[in-house]
Parts: C-alpha cells; sequence; structure tokens
C-alpha cells in the first residue's frame, strides 16, 4: 500500500458517508476533492510535526475509525472541518499514538533501510519516506499551492466601478 492508497481509500469512504445523500453529490465531491485530499494528508503532516512516524495501514486505520465519528457540518465547509477534526483528533489520542509510533518504529525503520540499499541503475539512491512523512509533504505542497494563489488573487488590482463610467 502506497500513500496514493491511503489517500484514495480515504477519499472514497468520505464520498459515500458525506456526499452521498445530497443531490449534486458529484459537484459537490469533485469542487472539494483538492481541499479533501489536503485535509487527509493533514493526519500525516501533525504526526510527522510530533515526531511520530507511521506505516499507511495505521494511518488509514486511524482516518477510518475517525470518519464514522464526525456528523456533517450545515455551517461549516467539510474539508475544512475534517481538518479540525484530525486536528482535535491526533491531538486527543497523542499518548496513545505516542505508543503506537514507539512500537512501529523498529519495523519502520528497518522497513526503510531494505529500501534504502536498493539502487536504482546508474547509481541512484532513493530516499524513501514512511507514510508519515509522504502525507506531510504532499500537506505541506498543497498548503503552499493555497498561500500562493491566495497571494496572486490580492496582488490583483480591483476595478473601481466608479472608473467603469
Amino acid at each position: 500500500m502506497t500513500p496514493t492508497d491511503v489517500i484514495e481509500r480515504c477519499l472514497t469512504a468520505i464520498r459515500e458517508q458525506f456526499y452521498a445523500a445530497t443531490p449534486d453529490a458529484a459537484r459537490a465531491y469533485s469542487r472539494d476533492h483538492g481541499a479533501l485530499v489536503k485535509a487527509v494528508c493533514r493526519y500525516g503532516a501533525e504526526c510527522d510535526r510530533r515526531g511520530w512516524r507511521f506505516d499507511e495501514m495505521s494511518v488509514t486505520r486511524a482516518i477510518l475509525t475517525l470518519l464514522p465519528q464526525i456528523k456533517r457540518p450545515d455551517h461549516q465547509w467539510l474539508p475544512t472541518y475534517l481538518e479540525n477534526c484530525i486536528d482535535r483528533h491526533v491531538g486527543q489520542r497523542s499518548e496513545e499514538l505516542q505508543a503506537e509510533a514507539r512500537k512501529l518504529e523498529p519495523r519502520i525503520t528497518a522497513a526503510m533501510q531494505a529500501a534504502r540499499t536498493e539502487a536504482l541503475p546508474g547509481g541512484v539512491v532513493v530516499q524513501p519516506l514512511c507514510a508519515t512523512e509522504a502525507l506531510a509533504l504532499m500537506h505541506r505542497e498543497l498548503a503552499a499551492r493555497t498561500r500562493a494563489r491566495r497571494t496572486v488573487a490580492k496582488a490583483t488590482p480591483k476595478i473601481e466601478q466608479a472608473s467603469l463610467f
């Protein structure tokens, strides 16, 4: 399983739970898709910020067990609400997650060391990432895109209505 598989499984569960009942489900889901990917990656970013490393199965299991506990927000945009729920979930379970990360650390380190010894043709050595590191990297990239888009929007000069006449 790869981090992409983690994201796809979680997005499938989110679509079935939150978007199936809406009349324009396909349109709403496609509109929110990018922000939902960022929200799912938030779990890896929060764990990576705290120094915890998890494999793909642990991350998938954690997110999929969190989703049934979340109620559909009426007043808030779902991706933002989901990010806040993930932050709160990681914060509330920090001691439990830290103990689980300590248990998984030797297995993850061994798997990453085994992958590091494999070199690609041409002598290129690939540095593998654990699931939390990969999700954190994706979250940072998606957040940087959002910030860049907002900066461009703010820098665009606004047309005054009086100048149109």
